[in-house]
């Protein structure tokens, strides 16, 4: 979340938490040592996890999509601008289609 959010404080707080900052820590015993390691294993299992998910769902996504055939070459924008056109002069023909039939309903209804 923090990664998606752009969130530099957070992200700067799961760093420290990676790191063994604390001063005492030298002075642990080995087992305390052992369950901070493996806690923070799972952590970064935990976090690890969480951005593979986050990187599928960019993978899965039309954006992606679109990105990745125009890093293969194709002309994604000039596509997607010929074929919006072509849907606004579409829409543009059937409202204008729309506003005949209304004039003439209305005529029909003044008479």
């Amino acid at each position: 979340a923090a990664m998606r959010e752009r969130d530099v404080a957070t992200l700067r707080d799961l760093f420290r938490q990676a790191e063994v900052t604390d001063a005492a820590f030298e002075a642990r015993t080995i087992g305390e040592k052992l369950v901070w390691a493996i806690r923070e294993v799972a952590r970064l299992d935990g976090v690890i996890a969480d951005l593979e998910g986050e990187l599928t769902a960019v993978r899965a996504s039309e954006t992606h999509h679109l990105w990745y055939r125009q890093q293969s070459g194709e002309a994604v924008i000039e596509l997607l601008e010929r074929d919006l056109k072509a849907k606004i002069a579409t829409e543009q023909d059937r409202l204008a289609e729309l506003i005949l039939t209304y004039r003439q309903l209305l005529e029909r209804r003044e008479m």
